[in-house]
């Protein structure tokens, strides 16, 4: 996917965040077995983009689980900032840049 293409998605889904605001939070924040949104979307996260990088198969300076790690926590930062202060082009661009760190600078 090309770095413009991230950055439109991280737009367009920030923007359904922001629109849906309220009821995110309170999911977000429901902890019971069977019923944790975040733990399920960190796990389908996690899950996903660590099969993409072991997919990839290209020697990086830190372990593929980290990265995936990582990925996780940023996608969750970004969420958790759009709920709570709205979308801005400064922060899309931002997460942007971070993602591209995370795929491209560390050699995947």
């Amino acid at each position: 996917m090309q770095s413009d293409n991230i950055e439109t998605f991280i737009k367009e889904a920030a923007q359904t965040y922001s629109q849906h605001q309220k009821d995110l939070k309170v999911l977000l924040k429901v902890h019971i077995p069977n019923g944790d949104l975040r733990a399920k979307i960190e796990e389908i996260l996690f899950s996903q983009c660590h099969a993409f990088l072991q997919e990839q198969q290209k020697m990086t300076i830190v372990s593929t689980e980290l990265l995936a790690r990582l990925y996780v926590a940023n996608v969750f930062a970004l969420i958790n900032w759009i709920l709570e202060h709205g979308v801005d082009d400064q922060t899309i661009h931002f997460a942007n840049k971070v993602q591209n760190y995370i795929f491209k600078i560390l050699s995947i």
